[in-house]
């Protein structure tokens, strides 16, 4: 299920005439959706990252909407690189291109959520920490509900249209599966720990949607939820429940009103008089999401000291739990076949890049493999 696929880039003798060659054959490509394909935005192929999961994502939910223009594309040239004629190869086998098929729309329509929290927690100019663990629990309700096949409609009506009653069950089992283990992995990010502790408290104490579905706060627990953020150590804990008090109820009554609840700019107002609660309340608010900066973040904190290689771990398995960082949710749900992760890794991905080969002649030479956190140049 998550079968990282390595993604060729045939070199190229120049890299001037390489750039030029690739600026010609994707004007070609964006020219032919403009002209063929009008109901389609004409816009290129995601950039892979082979380091990045949430690029795999970016690639499926592109190829859930232009599969067929790409395909058309490719059609009209001769002696095509390997890339393009491995996905040209599928879609001539309808069976199987039917169910790859059914993988891309069942992830456009179970797995676009990933994609959008990924890019939050990877985002640097906006407050998200009291944000976190909601999304993260309304993730968890939807990864839960899957397993039980409770799909989208769409995906009911491609799953019902398959003919093979032993097909169609294996389709759903291994869709199913892949929910199930997502769901078992996120759990294990969401763990207790340190950090999870920080963003659950920080969540229940200033998220506006939980502020709004009590008149009145449990102070008691309230007080336990300042004690696991190290912002508000030098305040006693009347002082943190009494700024609290007032906060939560002008968050509930915006709310409430249907009124669009800033927090960022109550504390603002909140810090003219009342600077000792407003202030740490803010900084929570900004605390960082990713691995790297939340590691530097925490190790700032006394408190909140700990072995950020077990627990800020990027992408795998510290034993205590993890913070939900970008890189460690990324290979959460990963569904497919071998030919859908074929198709995206090695096949589509490239293929107008690849095409460069084809207009220069291929050059006898191997593909070599990118292994890079940044994105390619267009």
């Amino acid at each position: 299920m998550c079968l990282k696929a390595n993604i060729p880039i045939n070199k190229l003798d120049h890299p001037a005439v390489r750039e030029y060659l690739k600026k010609k054959i994707k004007s070609a490509y964006v020219r032919f959706l403009q002209e063929e394909h009008a109901d389609l935005p004409a816009i290129l192929f995601p950039s892979p990252v082979v380091t990045r999961w949430n690029s795999w994502f970016h690639s499926v939910l592109y190829l859930n909407d232009y599969s067929d223009a790409l395909i058309e594309f490719l059609g009209q040239y001769e002696n095509n690189n390997a890339s393009a004629e491995y996905l040209l190869e599928q879609q001539r086998d309808p069976v199987a291109w039917q169910s790859v098929k059914r993988q891309m729309v069942f992830i456009a329509d179970s797995c676009k959520m990933f994609v959008e929290l990924i890019n939050k927690l990877e985002g640097s100019k906006f407050p998200f920490a009291h944000l976190l663990w909601h999304e993260l629990e309304a993730l968890m309700s939807v990864l839960k509900r899957l397993p039980n096949r409770n799909f989208s409609a769409r995906t009911l009506s491609l799953l019902g249209s398959i003919t093979s009653v032993a097909k169609r069950e294996e389709l759903k089992q291994l869709l199913c599966g892949c929910a199930q283990k997502s769901a078992m992995k996120l759990a294990k990010h969401m763990a207790p720990c340190t950090t999870n502790n920080f963003f659950k408290a920080a969540g229940e104490l200033f998220n506006p949607a939980i502020a709004a579905q009590s008149l009145t706060p449990d102070e008691k627990s309230a007080k336990k939820q300042f004690e696991v953020i190290p912002l508000f150590s030098k305040l006693t804990s009347y002082k943190c429940v009494e700024g609290y008090l007032y906060l939560h109820k002008v968050m509930g009554t915006t709310v409430r009103e249907g009124k669009v609840c800033d927090i960022i700019q109550m504390l603002m107002a909140m810090k003219v008089t009342n600077s000792a609660f407003a202030g740490p309340a803010l900084q929570t608010i900004w605390a960082p999401v990713n691995s790297v900066d939340a590691e530097r973040f925490f190790s700032h904190a006394s408190d909140v000291v700990f072995d950020c290689c077990a627990h800020v771990h990027i992408g795998g398995g510290g034993e205590d739990g993890e913070t939900a960082s970008p890189r460690s949710l990324e290979g959460l749900m990963l569904p497919g076949s071998s030919q859908l992760h074929e198709i995206v890794g090695t096949g589509a991905g490239n293929v107008i890049d690849n095409k460069v080969a084809d207009m220069r002649g291929q050059n006898g030479r191997q593909p070599t493999y990118r292994h890079e956190e940044t994105t390619w140049t267009k």
